[in-house]
């Protein structure tokens, strides 16, 4: 009896310890909650209530997704550069796991941009463009002239070309709506030689006077279009007015005969233009044609020099025409020679 006293106190004693022992650790686990395994997801062995876990996978969820939008983000602006966080590799978590890819996901956006696009047109050099060129033609004269059936041959060398410009206007217009062009070209010209020699028997000189108008309107097509080499394709028409004054002289007498044409040539060429430098400009020209004429054509090259406004040109110009209808004038001439002018913009 008095040892079955003393045992009850002891197993009593025994299973209030174990009690004790069991219940602290089952707290512990229900607030520590479950254990991360990093993207492998909660520890097998954890028993945290389903409420708890199901906050812990919400949360990892909106994470991911922040992730993805920051990823979105770098690739629409990889060029922005991102000071992107680190954290400690130990802590085995998605969210550093995640902007790690966000990093390497911008950096490979940047070595992919794409080149930058061809520059395009310069818009002031679309639309309209209107520049004016007066200039001055110290033109040559050789050839044939002829009157009322009289002829005589007329020659003056490119060294006398100021002794035989008496008088002369000149201007050159040029509209351009983008690539088309629309050169307009008018000469006046009053050109005379005291040493003709007269066709006429017994005649020992003659004196020639020539009025000359000259209208020429083309339009054309800008084929290349370089910043520094230009190439123009031109067609159009050349208008003639040809006044003749002749005066022969002979040992008995002299007489004196006028005659005056009018035509009209169409022709069609080229010009090319080339930049030498930014300050210097190569301009070759040419066109042919006929129609009243036999025939009508003419070469040129200019230098153009430019200056803060204005441009100006120095060249050679060579012009031919022979006109000879059934009867009254003749005009079988050439002309050539040094040509000065200066182009001014105007729009």
């Amino acid at each position: 009896m008095s040892v079955n006293l003393r045992v009850r106190p002891l197993l009593l004693l025994a299973l209030l310890l174990a009690v004790s022992s069991i219940v602290p650790q089952t707290a512990e686990a229900q607030v520590s909650g479950p254990d991360f395994k990093g993207d492998a997801g909660f520890d097998s062995g954890s028993q945290a209530p389903p409420g708890v876990q199901r906050d812990i996978l919400i949360n990892r969820y909106r994470i991911r997704e922040m992730s993805g939008r920051l990823g979105h983000h770098i690739n629409l602006e990889p060029s922005l550069e991102l000071a992107v966080p680190r954290f400690d590799p130990n802590n085995r978590g998605a969210f550093e796991d995640s902007l790690f890819h966000v990093a390497n996901l911008g950096e490979r956006a940047r070595e992919t941009v794409a080149p930058p696009l061809p520059r395009p047109p310069d818009p002031s050099d679309q639309g309209w463009h209107v520049t004016i060129a007066p200039y001055m033609w110290f033109a040559g004269l050789h050839g044939t002239v002829g009157a009322q059936g009289h002829e005589a041959s007329v020659h003056a060398s490119f060294g006398d070309i100021f002794s035989y410009l008496n008088i002369g206007l000149m201007v050159a217009v040029e509209p351009r709506y983008n690539r088309i062009v629309m050169p307009f070209d008018f000469m006046w010209m009053k050109l005379s030689d005291d040493k003709a020699f007269a066709f006429d028997a017994g005649a020992i000189s003659a004196k020639v006077q020539v009025h000359q108008d000259i209208l020429a309107q083309k339009i054309g097509y800008r084929l290349i279009d370089a910043e520094k080499f230009k190439v123009d394709a031109l067609a159009g028409i050349r208008y003639w007015h040809a006044g003749t004054t002749l005066t022969v002289e002979s040992p008995s007498n002299s007489a004196g005969f006028d005659s005056s044409a009018n035509w009209v040539d169409a022709v069609g060429g080229a010009r090319i233009q080339a930049m030498l430098s930014p300050k210097f400009a190569l301009s070759i020209l040419g066109d042919a044609g006929g129609g009243g004429a036999n025939s009508d054509y003419q070469v040129a090259g200019f230098i153009g020099w430019k200056l803060k406004k204005v441009t100006l040109q120095a060249g050679y110009r060579y012009l031919s025409v022979n006109y000879r209808p059934d009867g009254g004038s003749v005009y079988d001439i050439t002309m050539s020679g040094v040509l000065l002018g200066v182009t001014i913009p105007l729009k």
